[in-house]
């Protein structure tokens, strides 16, 4: 049994970042049974909704552009990619090496087939708002527009234009998400629904679904076909839905699990004691819904509103182990995205709520809150 869990890469087992996780220190084992804290109701892009398949899908597919271990934007399924000058139009390159699972080419057209099966109102994809960016592409998803008029173009079977309908900095990060993964049309043509099942998955990332077991496995296995297969570390993959928390734990002491990624906090302090290294705490983007104090100024910003001892950098609790580190939300966007900073944050806070009860003149150059109306 693997003793020690790898750091995480596109090319491999991709970990999920959480508040608590359990890695293992590692031996040459091929073999990875990962722990994960729910089912996977679904393995298609366009048909998932959680972090749970999602990385069940970071391990299946591969978009055109993916993460590296530290979050940074790197090459997926494109090798390189421009953009023009007013940040409206992405061209992207695709590997000419990459491949379906059935040995077939990743293609332009693939990408085009998989944005407009997102997009259209009869996949019923929860992520449809993903590509919403992209020209045509909402109005598609509410049945005001048709798929040939959305701004995604294959130029030739290794060329893909995408054109949007605004720049949005954060466009590329975007397209990490699951449901911007291509689908192979000729496998869902032939096999309609049955087309996720084992054996009959066709996937251009690491590794291919061979066995799933609901409530007890899903086995995925290394895919002979993808471009960068020599990079992949391990043979096999088995995912292992446990959700008691406290029964995960177990198994892990038990050598069943090598990680799980979902921790009981209340236990934290002692699974340290008890693991030690073993246990890795690291940070995740969420934004969380505080109270806020009342107040009877209109216009005032969350900030003004929140009490100032919510607004510390480290927030602590004697009901948890250990001191949760957080910082306010000045947008929805997380740090980590490329979305432009609003300058407001730099004012004072007296500054700030004058500001947003003003009118604003065209002359001002600090800015409202743009999320904040």
């Amino acid at each position: 049994m693997l003793t020690n869990m790898l750091k995480a890469t596109v090319f491999a087992t991709t970990m999920a970042v959480t508040a608590g996780a359990f890695y293992t220190p590692a031996f040459a084992e091929t073999v990875y049974n990962r722990g994960t804290a729910a089912e996977s109701e679904s393995v298609d892009p366009h048909k998932t909704s959680t972090v749970y398949e999602a990385n069940v899908l970071r391990d299946l597919f591969q978009g055109l552009v993916m993460q590296d271990e530290k979050a940074k934007l790197i090459p997926g399924a494109a090798e390189s990619w421009t953009v023009s000058d007013d940040g409206t139009v992405y061209t992207f390159k695709l590997r000419k090496d990459g491949m379906w699972s059935d040995g077939s080419p990743v293609t332009a057209d693939d990408f085009v087939y998989a944005f407009h099966r997102l997009e259209d109102p009869a996949t019923g994809a929860e992520y449809a708002s993903m590509l919403y960016p992209v020209k045509g592409a909402e109005d598609v998803n509410t049945k005001k527009g048709k798929p040939e008029d959305m701004g995604v173009k294959a130029i030739d079977a290794g060329t893909l234009e995408v054109t949007l309908k605004a720049p949005t900095p954060y466009f590329l990060e975007m397209l990490t998400h699951q449901a911007t993964y291509p689908v192979s049309k000729a496998s869902i043509e032939k096999l309609g629904a049955d087309w996720i099942k084992p054996g009959n998955l066709v996937s251009n990332g690491a590794y291919t679904l061979a066995e799933w077991v609901p409530n007890d496995h899903m086995k995925l296995v290394k895919n002979p076909k993808f471009w960068d297969a020599g990079s992949v570390k391990f043979d096999v993959v088995n995912y292992i839905p446990t959700e008691d928390r406290s029964s995960a734990m177990k198994r892990f002491e038990a050598g069943e699990l090598d990680s799980y990624d979902d921790l009981p906090t209340e236990q934290l302090a002692d699974l340290k004691t008890k693991f030690g290294d073993q246990i890795h705490v690291g940070p995740i983007s969420a934004p969380t819904i505080m109270p806020s104090r009342p107040t009877r100024r209109r216009g005032t910003t969350l900030n003004c509103a929140m009490p100032s001892r919510w607004r510390s950098t480290v927030i602590s609790s004697p009901k948890r182990s250990g001191r949760i580190r957080c910082c306010p939300a000045i947008r929805w966007c997380p740090p980590a995205s490329r979305a432009t900073r609003p300058q407001w944050p730099n004012m004072p806070t007296c500054r700030r709520s004058t500001a947003r009860t003003r009118p604003r003149r065209s002359s001002r150059s600090l800015a409202t809150p743009p999320n904040i109306r």
